[in-house]
């Protein structure tokens, strides 16, 4: 893909390559986001693991 950008444009493709590796966003926000899509994506599974515990549990009560 990259060298087909550099062909069409006439850009070095590991300077394209460069640009995309260093975006607008800082390194620590960029973390910041991955760390908290993980983070959530821990609660929603966790939420799902202890509903159905919850409901198991419920159940066997009556």
């Amino acid at each position: 893909m990259l060298h087909q950008m550099a062909e069409d444009y006439e850009v070095d493709p590991v300077y394209v390559l460069d640009m995309y590796r260093h975006g607008k966003v800082s390194w620590m926000l960029a973390f910041a986001v991955r760390v908290g899509g993980v983070g959530v994506l821990l609660l929603v599974v966790g939420s799902v693991i202890i509903g159905g515990v919850k409901k198991a549990v419920w159940r066997k009560e009556n």
